[in-house]
């Protein structure tokens, strides 16, 4: 009997797999992220921010990996991308589908409650979950380089009280980065870079000078990683400012930052 019952199933199953032959155009191409700008936000406030990825459409959530961390969709946009059909001699497979790409618009809010640090999402679509993400949240205001529209490797300094989170990215080769604050004698101070987590390629490093443009301290010229992180106790009150550049003298989108500075507890040995 189960032989005969086998035996007229065959011809069904035969049929289907002819009636829907399976297709490389036809299979199902996961969703995916590659980037968020920026790269984190201060707690208790609500941020935008854009993703790059593939196949975002329909997003239906965006999971952050703990409660105090929240985000809706405001926006997706179709991004063109020109064909490049496969070059003769060059390449050496065949082209594989990627899908379509696309930035997404976010808007995230971030509780006063969360403990600063780094954290991950993902976004789910009907087509599956993409990849995680890092994303830092930080504590103190964010303040941001004056934009280098010029692609001068010198920006304009930007004026900020410390304690803050300086935000930017080293765009073009040799560019540096420079923000002015007040100091007060003895304040001992820490500027505390955090790119690499996040996925720059920024091989930091900082210079601290003093109000006649002397360097009085420097953190990441001969390091073995690629965040720095400078120490320094103010000897007199003043204006001081902090550099930040790239020690390979490179540039480019990928190479942003976000540093932590003012007085903040920090382990030195």
């Amino acid at each position: 009997m189960r032989s005969k019952a086998l035996s007229a199933w065959i011809p069904l199953v035969m049929a289907v797999a002819f009636a829907a032959p399976l297709r490389a155009d036809n299979r199902i191409i996961p969703p995916a992220v590659t980037k968020i700008w920026p790269a984190g936000m201060q707690r208790g406030a609500t941020a935008t921010f854009t993703v790059d990825g593939r196949n975002l459409s329909d997003i239906k959530a965006v999971i952050f990996d703990v409660p105090g961390i929240a985000a809706k969709v405001t926006q997706i946009t179709d991004i063109p991308e020109k064909e490049v059909g496969v070059r003769v001699g060059v390449d050496t497979s065949a082209p594989v589908p990627h899908g379509k790409k696309q930035t997404a618009t976010l808007e995230v809010t971030a509780s006063k409650d969360i403990d600063p640090g780094l954290y991950w999402f993902r976004i789910r679509t009907p087509l599956g979950t993409t990849n995680i993400m890092p994303f830092d949240v930080g504590a103190f205001p964010e303040v941001s380089s004056n934009d280098n529209k010029m692609g001068h490797a010198e920006t304009q300094p930007q004026s900020t009280s410390l304690p803050a989170t300086l935000v930017g990215t080293i765009a073009v080769p040799g560019q540096v980065d420079t923000y002015r604050f007040d100091g007060r004698a003895g304040d001992e101070l820490v500027f505390k870079v955090t790119a690499e987590p996040l996925g720059s390629m920024l091989q930091s490093q900082l210079i601290l000078t003093n109000e006649a443009g002397q360097e009085i301290a420097q953190s990441g010229e001969y390091l073995n990683r690629q965040d720095a992180v400078l120490t320094y106790k103010l000897p007199q009150a003043g204006k001081y400012s902090l550099s930040v550049t790239d020690r390979e003298k490179n540039g480019s989108a990928d190479r942003f930052y976000r540093v932590d500075a003012g007085r903040l507890p920090y382990i030195t040995h």
